[in-house]
């Protein structure tokens, strides 16, 4: 259950609407039965897990995308610059 996804998780009705006693989902905002509010769950930290991407896997391919732009980028402009030398020797020419 470690790895398994928010997604593949079983929905959980372990929660009660405090006007009807109707049993809600655990992330229900509104009581599905009488459209009662339902107040927000305590934050719990245990379950909170901000991402399954390791930091340093993240962090290695902004570092390559940033590498290749910085190939990219200056070939781009020297080839739209050829170009416009060219075209217009081509120009002169014919």
């Amino acid at each position: 259950m470690e790895n398994e996804s928010v997604i593949d998780q079983p929905t959980r009705w372990d929660r009660r609407c405090p006007q009807c006693s109707v049993e809600i989902q655990e992330v229900a905002r509104r009581c599905w039965n009488c459209g009662a509010d339902i107040p927000a769950k305590d934050f719990d930290e245990s379950e909170y897990r901000a991402s399954s991407v390791e930091p340093e896997a993240v962090e290695g391919i902004s570092i390559s995308l940033l590498v290749a732009l910085a190939f990219v980028i200056p070939l781009f402009l020297l080839g739209w610059a050829a170009y416009a030398v060219l075209s217009r020797a081509m120009q002169f020419l014919f």
